[in-house]
């Protein structure tokens, strides 16, 4: 009798070890992903006390959070399509499933953009009257060509190219000035690679996706609270304009297209339509922390 009560429990144990083999699952929405924003989100399920980790290129493993048997594992473009392996751990079974991400395409040279939106960001800090003199003289050299402005140069008398020189030097000197005022308000020379905060001012944020020197997309960010204020808006109005212009978009022209969507928003609405210029693309979305503008190509 003993032997066939300890043989029924053996084998219930078994049918138990046997109906959990298999019993763990891993789903992905999808296999290939499309960057939105800056960012990939690769989304799933699985097992509800699973641990779920993940590797990119065979890099190093990262945890992914399990909730309510979901997970959500968010990739960071780059130029060059990405395989993504997620494996999922529970009770001594493992699975693994491999997607991937697409390749984005580079706003540019992250060197050459920032050094554009300081540039731009320190004139702002000029006296008006120095802001006309370097339009003037911006204006000037795009329309001269070097062989043109070697041979006025040559025409000049000393006193000419001495007050010339003068006034470079009081030029250098305020552009200096304004720089040091300016400091932080200006990117950041040489941020990580990723996603990371590249500034963090009152009104707004901005954030870049780095790979390599190339900036492969920005997200401008203002709070709500920020937004429904008027010094709010003017800040981020002003930070969106020479962003725009930074990465040589038309700064009015999209300044115009948001204004004329944000009017037209409906309060049900979490986007808008995305707004192109030059090449470069405004996405808007909209949370109930505040509004983020996704800058890509």
């Amino acid at each position: 009798m003993m032997k066939k009560w300890l043989a029924g429990i053996a084998g219930l144990a078994m049918a138990a070890l046997l109906s959990g083999c298999g019993s763990i699952k891993l789903t992905t929405t999808k296999t290939n992903y499309q960057p939105s924003g800056m960012v990939a989100v690769v989304k799933g399920e699985t097992n509800k006390n699973a641990k779920v980790t993940y590797t990119v290129d065979g890099g190093q493993q990262k945890k992914a959070a399990v909730k309510s048997s979901g997970y959500a594992v968010e990739i960071a473009p780059t130029t060059k399509k990405q395989t993504v392996k997620i494996t999922a751990k529970n009770g001594g079974q493992t699975t693994s499933k491999t997607v991937y991400v697409a390749a984005a395409k580079s706003l540019g040279s992250y060197a050459k953009i920032a050094k554009n939106y300081n540039q731009i960001v320190t004139a702002t800090a000029l006296p008006a009257a120095t802001q006309k003199q370097l339009q003037e003289q911006q204006a000037q050299s795009s329309s001269t060509s070097k062989a043109a402005a070697a041979a006025q140069a040559a025409q000049m008398t000393a006193a000419q190219k001495q007050a010339m020189a003068q006034q470079q030097q009081a030029l250098a000197a305020q552009m200096k000035a304004a720089k040091q005022k300016t400091a932080d308000q200006q990117l950041p020379t040489n941020p990580k690679n990723g996603v990371s905060k590249l500034l963090d001012q009152k009104d707004d944020k901005i954030y870049g996706n780095v790979e390599n020197n190339q900036l492969i997309g920005a997200t401008l960010f203002i709070p709500m609270k920020s937004f429904k204020s008027k010094t709010g808006q003017k800040n981020f109005g002003t930070t969106f304009a020479l962003l725009a212009q930074a990465f040589g978009a038309k700064p009015k022209e999209v300044m115009k297209q948001f204004s004329k969507a944000t009017k037209n928003q409906k309060s049900t609405q979490t986007t808008m339509k995305t707004i192109k210029s030059n090449g470069v693309k405004f996405d808007t979305g909209v949370a109930t922390n505040g509004i983020y503008i996704y800058i890509t190509k």
